[in-house]
């Protein structure tokens, strides 16, 4: 499980969802921060992609399922990016580079991981095909 590399960037990109979901503030009104906690649905959507990742983690040995939740994960950060900038566009406030930096780390991380996962699957029917 932690000899592959997509263990390593699927822990990464936990670790991202976790900071963003519970440590780092999203915006600032009147010197005032915000977190994902007061918004709902971006939380619901942050803590959603923490629970993937982490389950992507302990499904190694089913592969197709792995790259589908990768897949989604994919997906609803994609919503998530989306949602912000509108936030962002909504209350005229600038981008935060913490925030920016972690969804993209966890992003490339993600991306990362689902190719991983697809090399060794590629790899294992290319194995099957022989014998």
């Amino acid at each position: 499980m932690i000899q592959r590399i997509q263990t390593i960037y699927l822990l990464i990109a936990s670790i991202a969802f976790a900071l963003l979901s519970f440590k780092i503030p999203f915006w600032s009104l009147n010197d005032e921060f915000k977190y994902a906690q007061n918004d709902n649905k971006l939380y619901l959507l942050l803590i959603t992609l923490f629970v993937f990742s982490l389950i992507g983690i302990f499904l190694f040995k089913k592969r197709t399922v792995q790259m589908k939740l990768l897949r989604l994960s994919i997906l609803i950060e994609f919503v998530v990016v989306v949602r912000l900038f509108l936030t962002y566009k909504e209350l005229n406030t600038p981008l935060d580079a913490k925030v920016f930096f972690l969804l993209m780390s966890a992003f490339v991380a993600l991306l990362l991981a689902y190719r991983g996962v697809k090399k060794d699957e590629n790899l294992v029917r290319s194995v099957d095909r022989i014998r």
